[in-house]
C-alpha cells in the first residue's frame, strides 16, 4: 500500500492501482490515544492478493520479485 497525507489523515491505496487499475483505498487518522483508526474504506480489490514468501531474515518478498531477481543471476 502507498499513502498520501493531508490534514492529519492518511489515504492508503492499493499498490496494484497502476498495474491492475485497482481502486481500493482506506483513509486512516491518529486518535488522541495515539492509535491509528480507519475512517473510510472504499472500493474492493479487483485482483488476487500477492503471493508472498518469507525470507530467512523475517522479511516478506513477492514471488514475482523473487523470480525476477533469480533470473538476473
Amino acid at each position: 500500500m502507498k499513502n498520501h497525507q493531508a490534514h492529519g489523515k492518511k489515504q492508503w491505496y492499493c499498490s496494484s492501482r497502476d498495474v491492475y487499475g485497482c481502486r481500493a483505498d482506506v483513509i486512516t487518522y491518529r486518535g488522541f490515544d495515539g492509535r491509528d483508526y480507519i475512517s473510510i474504506f472504499r472500493g474492493r480489490h479487483i485482483h488476487n492478493p500477492p503471493r508472498l514468501r518469507q525470507c530467512h531474515d523475517g522479511r516478506f518478498i513477492r514471488e514475482k520479485d523473487l523470480f525476477w531477481r533469480q533470473s538476473l543471476k
